[in-house]
């Protein structure tokens, strides 16, 4: 995702072959035990955006998924369905992707067992709803060209979901509160705080959909002002800056050029 606000090098990273999109087991690897479909696609595609009253921005796209198949009609062929996020900062945050049709959300309109693609959103939220139309068809992969798979009826639905369903990514001050800068960065950065917790703390750096990343230090309990600076060896992007004790947890954001 790119605005102006963001300068030339602030495109923020959305969705990869890592995340809750496509990795749901969390095991770092993308699970895809048969042939990929022939989409003419990538893994992820059909973008589209939509704005609530809050001014939120509602990100809805199509993301091959590891743990639905086609066991009856193809030799275990994966569906794609369409999945949604949400930023509440103007872009440089987003919540990791949800899929509508899995518990708990359970939409009936979106059945798991078949494609829900080329998902299309109105721009603005109407009666506290956000409004989609998509393509559905029981089999993965395309009809018309690559695997020619049989049309047992692709059709077009509709489908509604409440606009905070998406609920946003935030920052938490819960155990202590600290400082960060420079914020965005290069890579060096300056963390300061005041540990009152009474506890030893740990400080980590986790991506948008919480995976750590980096281990960048430990403080000990009797360790009262901290301050360190560190380098975070990452890519361009949006991360969480996390200090993690066993009463709780701080979080800050972090934007990385």
């Amino acid at each position: 995702y790119w605005n102006e606000d963001l300068g030339e090098d602030g495109a923020v990273l959305l969705t990869d072959l890592t995340d809750l999109a496509l990795d749901k087991n969390g095991n770092d690897t993308l699970d895809i035990t048969s042939t990929l479909p022939t989409y003419g696609q990538g893994l992820t595609s059909y973008p589209s955006l939509g704005v609530d009253n809050g001014n939120g921005i509602i990100l809805a796209f199509t993301a091959i998924q590891e743990d639905f198949a086609d066991n009856v009609n193809t030799a275990g062929l994966n569906f794609r369905h369409t999945v949604v996020s949400r930023s509440d900062d103007n872009g440089v945050t987003w919540q990791a992707p949800i899929d509508l049709s899995e518990s708990p959300y359970g939409i009936s309109e979106l059945s798991p067992i078949s494609e829900i693609v080329y998902g299309t959103l109105y721009p603005y939220e109407v009666n506290g709803e956000m409004h989609m139309i998509y393509q559905r068809d029981f089999i993965p992969g395309l009809a018309v060209i690559g695997d020619m798979h049989t049309n047992l009826g692709s059709s077009i639905h509709y489908v509604s979901f409440p606009a905070d369903l998406v609920a946003s990514s935030e920052e938490i001050e819960g155990l202590v509160e600290f400082e960060l800068f420079p914020n965005p960065t290069s890579g060096n950065l300056h963390i300061s705080f005041e540990n009152n917790s009474g506890e030893s703390l740990q400080v980590f750096v986790t991506d948008m959909m919480g995976k750590r990343l980096q281990a960048l230090f430990t403080c000990q309990a009797d360790e009262r002002k901290i301050e360190r600076d560190f380098h975070l060896a990452l890519s361009p992007g949006l991360y969480f800056i996390e200090i993690q004790g066993d009463k709780g947890a701080s979080t800050k954001k972090v934007l990385v050029r």
